[in-house]
């Protein structure tokens, strides 16, 4: 899940603080959500720099164009932060909007026809650029992902295998698994838009 979300393949990792890290680190595995988001072709980032409102949700799901027009088959993450911003919208309140309100089920059910996925790895400490930078890293960002637009890929299956060390009386074992996550939509596409710049 923080691959997909935070994965950068680049030899220097979109994030300041991934990439002062290890080689070894997993979001350098290949690109993910947000690296193609910000670096698309076709514009698919939206700069929410004023309050974070209803308005905005609308604003980035256009950008994703035809694929934000498939009820059920998109889906949106956001951080623990963004998503209680969410709960103190009006709209959602409202049975203008929804058809069951946040205040009735504590839960926003689905956004705009696509279900909302609240992940710990929605990063809250990036800068106002989208990404996590030397300093200011007090805000967050908002993904819509069209599901089936998007593919994990097994390069060589999940193996696992054993040693056994007979000094110590025991049994090794490595597991081991090569996969990728790629875009499976024309290039100029946009199955992925990110909203950033939401103070956290």
């Amino acid at each position: 899940e923080n691959i997909i979300i935070n994965g950068d393949d680049s030899q220097t990792h979109q994030d300041t603080d991934s990439a002062g890290g290890s080689s070894a680190l997993a979001v350098k595995l290949f690109q993910g959500l947000r690296y193609m988001a910000l670096n698309a072709a076709t514009t698919s980032k939206a700069n929410l720099a004023a309050s974070f409102s209803y308005a905005d949700l609308i604003a980035v799901m256009k950008l994703a164009g035809k694929y934000g027009l498939q009820p059920g088959k998109g889906f949106w993450a956001v951080s623990y932060s963004a998503y209680f911003q969410l709960l103190a919208f009006a709209e959602f309140k409202s049975r203008d909007y929804v058809s069951r309100t946040a205040v009735e089920t504590g839960v926003i059910n689905d956004m705009l026809g696509h279900d909302i996925v609240v992940s710990e790895h929605m990063r809250q400490d990036i800068g106002a650029t989208g990404v996590n930078e030397e300093s200011n890293n007090n805000f967050t960002g908002i993904l819509y992902v069209y599901a089936p637009g998007f593919m994990i890929g097994d390069r060589r299956l999940y193996t696992v295998e054993t040693d056994r060390l007979l000094l110590s009386d025991q049994v090794l074992m490595v597991a081991t698994e090569r996969i990728d996550f790629q875009k499976m939509t024309p290039a100029a596409d946009t199955p992925v838009v990110y909203g950033y710049n939401i103070t956290t």
